[in-house]
This record gives C-alpha cells, structure tokens and sequence, in this order.
C-alpha cells in the first residue's frame, strides 16, 4: 500500500470512529436485559435529582442524568423539554449535530470510495479523497458548535432546577 493510501486510510478510520457511540446493555428493573441507549452501565457515584451532572474526561464532557450517562441527542430532548430556554439552545444544538453528521458522512464516503477502488486494484481519485477531507474539515466547526450549544442548554436546564 502507497504512503497516500496509508495515510486516507487512517484519516477514513479517524473519521469513523469520532461519530460512533457505544451502547451497552445492561438489566432493567425486570431483571431483563435492555438495549435501550439510556441504559448504560456506567452511572454516576451521587444522585443527580433533577439536575444533569457533566463530568470533565480526557475526550470530552460526560452527561448524567439520575445516574444514567447520556450518549445520544435524543436522549436529552424529553429531560430539556421542561425548560424552555434550555430547549431552544438545544434545538439549535441539534440543528448544528444534524449538519455536522451529513457533512461528516459525505466526506468519509468521499475518502472511503477511492480507498476501495486502491484495494479493489482499480484507479483511486486522489482528488475525490481530498474534496473528502476538505468536507471532513468544514463539519468540525459545526461539531464544536454542537457540543457549546449542548453544554449551555444543560447549563441553563441546571440553573432553573435549582
């Protein structure tokens, strides 16, 4: 594999996994295994009430909400709801994860398709896995202006619970 393809791949790889999340299963209040993306294993020490908890880690915040961590959007929308405010600002968060989600996938579809055509034997558009890549870069800005709105949405869902 050429010093080109190497480096597309890993990009393709790079850009894979920052938009995927992990669900994991764990038993309900039956007793019953569920695959519901709120029930996550992981839970926070201290009940969190009404409030949702945000904790600082090496990738990022982390969103608990009465113990339970919040990985999707969805997740957020039926607790936000309640405040006003805080579910305007999460609207547009959302509007933001929207855009950068397409824009994302647009330019790994962009890189992944002359990969495929490098492994298959056929001839790469290296100028289509760049355009790819330019695509990838103009969805960050909108990625990091998802998780600013997020975080004052929870910010003021937070100060009207008090």
């Amino acid at each position: 594999m050429s010093k080109p393809s190497k480096l597309l791949f890993i990009a393709l790889l790079f850009a894979a996994s920052s938009f995927a999340q992990e669900v994991e299963s764990s038993p309900d209040q039956d007793g019953e295994s569920s695959s519901h993306p709120a029930a996550v294993s992981e839970s926070v020490p201290e009940e969190s009430g009404d409030r949702i908890e945000v904790e600082e880690g090496f990738f990022g915040k982390k969103y608990f909400y009465d113990g339970t961590r919040l990985l999707q959007m969805s997740q957020f929308e039926p607790i936000l709801v309640e405040a006003p405010e805080a579910y305007e600002l999460f609207g547009s968060a959302k509007t933001s994860n929207i855009v950068a989600q397409i824009l994302g996938g647009v330019g790994g579809f962009l890189i992944g398709w002359p990969i495929g055509a490098a492994v298959a034997g056929g001839e790469p558009n290296w100028t289509m896995a760049a355009i790819g890549a330019g695509v990838i870069v103009v969805s960050i800005p909108f990625s990091m202006n998802t998780s600013s709105k997020l975080e004052r949405s929870v910010n003021k869902y937070n100060e009207g619970s008090r």
